[in-house]
């Protein structure tokens, strides 16, 4: 077991069980944080729509503790990613939300241990945020913000580096996340921390040293943290420390890698309007109650899926998928201006369309309940319907929270290796998804590059394994 997640359950099994009280849910209120709307677009001669879940971009800091030679993270409640552990029990496959009976169920489930991180949700950074240069000031005002409130260190501006820029939740919202690397030592310390208790906040400081986050890096598992935080540990580890453990992530400060989509179809006619749908995956407002407070938090839950990164031994290449995603465009757009901004005011047709098309390793859902063997199945079946390879055997390599904030979904990563012999012959391009063949030599570069990916977190662990 991964050291995090060991300390985790030790955690657990060291504190009485905590139990919510008090639970219900409404879908009718409207959020600071989520706004749940249906789009709807020509695309060519089509007449398409997607539902989507925007909210916030955000930024995060990796914090090393110079004197105690330790990561400083933080340990939070999260109540979608405890929503997200309970609607998988076999007891809740066919319940919705307020058939549950939650007291039943150990709210420790919901803990996790992550990055220092914020929302950018101020007004004034929106308006300079793709103004300046790449360490832009208002996003590191909200880091340095953010640091003093969660961890209690006060931090200089120039002390805090850009590591990388990201497209989050391309699926749903497109938002972007700033990552970011700070060193702290006791003379920054000004208060305890522990976060804004009047936005629900409660949060707990937790130091690990190099060696249990490293074993945690090289082991195959289950994490109870984000894409984000192994990315950053690994660019840690690899670019900041220089640990030979991961050979191949030597990464470079500044990327050479660009990568531009093809076969792009403009779009036209825009329309936004507020999501009908009456399922669970619709924006969602919780009301609890938790070790004697009461408490509200918007969720936007989204189904579990799975992901597989293809490595092409016959060229030496890694297999991902461009994939077209209409929530990156609204999220890079939105972005760009004010929050609040009505989005019919937005003159969509002049946005850049390449914003609508990521870069991801070839993925997918499964049906909830599915056993082990249905799902590497599914996977299997993912990898020959989306990319043309036939898959014979796949690894198992990481399971990771992507919706630690509102959607509460976990994403298992596997790994398979093929050659030009296991091309479908046959096959034929899946909807909105064009194989990329990326070469190993442009690995490191890529991972260092700027949007359009998504944290590449288990790219990285397994470009190490590769080449080792």
């Amino acid at each position: 077991m991964a050291a995090l997640c060991l300390i985790l359950m030790n955690n657990r099994s060291s504190t009485p069980l905590e139990r919510l009280q008090a639970v219900s849910f409404t879908q009718d209120f409207v959020s600071p944080f989520l706004e749940g709307v249906r789009l709807t677009f020509t695309q060519g001669t089509r007449r398409r729509s997607f539902d989507l879940t925007l909210r916030h971009s955000s930024v995060a800091v990796l914090l090393y503790h110079t004197n105690f030679k330790k990561f400083l993270f933080v340990r939070q409640f999260r109540p979608a990613v405890l929503v997200g552990h309970v609607l998988r029990q076999p007891e809740n496959l066919e319940k919705k939300l307020d058939q549950i009976n939650w007291s039943n169920y150990d709210a420790s489930h919901g803990y996790t241990l992550e990055l220092c991180a914020g929302m950018i949700d101020k007004v004034e950074c929106y308006y300079v945020v793709f103004l300046s240069s790449e360490n832009d000031l208002s996003t590191i005002n909200i880091a340095k913000e953010e640091i003093e409130e969660e961890c209690g260190y006060l931090v200089k501006d120039e002390k805090i580096h850009a590591v990388a820029t990201f497209s989050v939740s391309t699926s749903q919202s497109g938002s972007i996340q700033y990552l970011f690397y700070a060193e702290i030592d006791d003379s920054m310390k000004v208060s305890e921390g522990g976060g804004n208790i009047h936005e629900g906040e409660i949060i707990t400081k937790v130091f690990l040293t190099e060696d249990e986050v490293l074993a945690h890096l090289n082991s195959d598992n289950y994490c109870s943290g984000s894409p984000t935080m192994l990315y950053a540990l690994l660019w840690w580890f690899a670019h900041k420390k220089g640990q030979q453990e991961l050979p191949f992530l030597q990464l470079p400060r500044k990327s050479t890698y660009k990568w531009q989509p093809k076969d792009l179809i403009p779009l036209r006619d825009f329309k936004f309007e507020k999501m009908v749908s009456p399922k669970q995956l619709s924006p969602q407002r919780m009301h609890f109650t938790l070790n004697a407070m009461t408490r509200t938090w918007d969720l936007a839950l989204c189904d579990d899926n799975v992901c597989i990164l293809l490595f092409n031994e016959s060229k030496d290449e890694v297999i991902l998928t461009q994939t077209f995603r209409p929530a990156a465009l609204v999220g890079q757009t939105i972005h760009r201006y004010s929050p609040g901004i009505a989005l019919d005011s937005i003159d969509w047709p002049s946005q850049p369309i390449e914003w609508a098309y990521t870069l991801e390793m070839c993925s997918g859902h499964y049906r909830k309940g599915s056993s082990i063997e249905e799902i590497e199945a599914r996977v299997k079946e993912i990898a020959a319907v989306k990319c043309g390879y036939r898959v014979d055997s796949i690894r198992f390599i990481i399971s990771y929270i992507v919706g630690i904030s509102f959607a509460g979904n976990r994403e298992r990563v596997y790994y398979a290796e093929v050659n030009d012999s296991m091309r479908i012959l046959e096959w034929s391009p899946y909807e909105d998804i064009i194989p990329f063949s990326l070469p190993l030599m442009e690995i490191s570069s890529f991972i260092r590059a700027e949007k359009p990916t998504s944290p590449p977190a288990v790219i990285g662990i397994q470009i190490a394994d590769i080449k080792s």
